[in-house]
Order: structure tokens, then sequence, then C-alpha cells
């Protein structure tokens, strides 16, 4: 294990141990089955986390068939600039619409066995920094893993714009954390090939506009692609800022999308 890796661990082994002792019976009336008065927003499930300060509203999706006894990966949606706040809400559905990147988990694998998982969407109150991102390893390992049948083999980190960048910070500072990642309209902070090989390992799709600035994600494609990492790379032509999560996540192209992220599974999962 590597040295980041495990610093990262001893500051999770410590918000855990504040989590358990302060706030984890509140987290668990929060995930276990909701309320016939529980508001489903997208059939969202509600939840929110406070620690060291943090404070992390969360919408969680359960499959409605969900088995205790059948493991299921785990998608995390880190949203983008419109989605900062505390309302639990806007993270998630806008206008009265759903966002598609977090929804569209849900919608497919109604038909697709194949696609079950567990969502989660937590909403920050600004940029994602490490410090929040450690609340959410805690989220997900302590809570999470300990309420739901996770496969911790099979975690998996998206993220778009702002959330991008929260995805970015996540996988260059935690490289073992996570199974694979999903980027869109993002931009990798390794402007080397010797920064770009902290993440050589994982499995990572971009995609960006080409009218985006999507220089720095060609960059670290170019240090990462097949054979010497495993970085896929899509530029849509013309594409604007809103075009890449938009094109990642639409009917026609998603389920090629999906087939290939939830393909990714690591031997064992991240101590």
């Amino acid at each position: 294990m590597d040295v980041s890796h495990r610093t990262g661990m001893l500051k999770r082994t410590a918000l855990s141990g504040f989590l358990s002792l302060f706030n984890l019976f509140f987290l668990n009336s929060t995930l276990a089955a909701p309320a016939a008065s529980e508001e489903l927003v997208a059939g969202f499930r509600a939840g929110c986390v406070t620690n060291t300060g943090i404070i992390m509203p969360y919408r969680y999706f359960v499959p409605d068939d969900y088995n205790p006894n059948q493991k299921y990966p785990i998608v995390v949606y880190l949203h983008g600039r419109g989605g900062v706040g505390t309302d639990n809400l806007k993270h998630i559905i806008k206008a009265g619409k759903p966002h598609i990147q977090p929804t569209v988990f849900t919608t497919y694998q109604k038909g697709r066995p194949d696609y079950k998982c567990i969502v989660l969407a937590p909403q920050s109150n600004g940029l994602w920094t490490k410090q929040k991102l450690e609340v959410l390893y805690t989220l997900i390992d302590d809570v999470f893993g300990k309420n739901y049948s996770i496969d911790m083999t099979r975690k998996y980190l998206t993220g778009n714009s702002g959330g991008a960048a929260g995805a970015y910070i996540s996988l260059f500072s935690e490289p073992q954390y996570w199974t694979a990642a999903v980027i869109t309209a993002g931009r990798a902070p390794a402007s080397n090939k010797k920064e770009a090989m902290v993440v050589q390992h994982l499995p990572l799709w971009s995609f960006h506009g080409a009218n985006d600035h999507p220089e720095r994600d060609k960059l670290v494609y170019s240090f990462l692609a097949p054979p010497f990492g495993n970085m896929k790379f899509t530029e849509i032509a013309e594409g604007n800022h809103n075009s890449a999560r938009k094109y990642a996540f639409n009917d026609l192209f998603f389920p090629e999308l999906a087939d290939w992220l939830f393909a990714q599974k690591k031997a064992f999962a991240a101590e």
C-alpha cells in the first residue's frame, strides 16, 4: 500500500471513531427503510452526515428488489457548481427535472439486472476539498458499508464540471480507493507524465467538449492511453461545457459506458 493511501486511511480511522461516538445512531436511522412519509426525489432517499464541522447532505438510491444476500456495486456522483448548497435537492433535480448523471443509473437498472447498484449523491456547500472527500469515504465505508451489502471491489466514481474536479482530487490523492471513474467536463490535475502515472492502474473514461478547453485531459490521456495506462478519452466535436455529460449519459450511448463501467472490478477491496 502506498504512503499517500495509508495516510488517507489513518485520517479516515480518526473520522470513523468520531462518527461512531457522535453520529452513527442518527445515520443508521436515515439509512433504514424509508417511512411512508419520507420524501423521495427521483427515487432517491435523503440522509445527512455531520463530521468534524462539515455538514454533508446526501441522496441515495437502493434497488427496489434489494437483497441483503447479494453484493451491489456503489456509484458515487459528485455534482458541479449548479448543485452547490445544503438543500439536499438541487444536485438531484433542477426545474422539476432530475439531473441525468445520477438518475440514469437508477432508470436503466430497472431493465438490466447487470446494472443493479446503489447510487450515492452527496451535496457540497462549495468546492470539493480533501476534507469533504474524507467525510465521503467514511460515509461509504462506515455507514453504507455496514448498513448495505456493498461490493467494495466495485466502487465507481463519477463527477461533472466542479464535481469532476473533486473526482480528480480524490483519484489522485487516494488512487487505491476507487475501482473506476467516469469524468465529464473535468480538468486533470496532472501536468506531466510522472504526476499522471499515479493513476496509471485505474480505468478512467473522460468526456470533454471540443470547445471546452480539453487540452489538460488530452495531455493526461497521451500519458495514460493503453498500453501505458487504462484511460479512455472521448472528445465531442463542437461540444461545449454541457456537452460532455449529455453525450456520455444519453440513451443511445449510455449502455456502452455502463457495460464498460460495471465490468471493472478489483481483485481485492482497498484496505
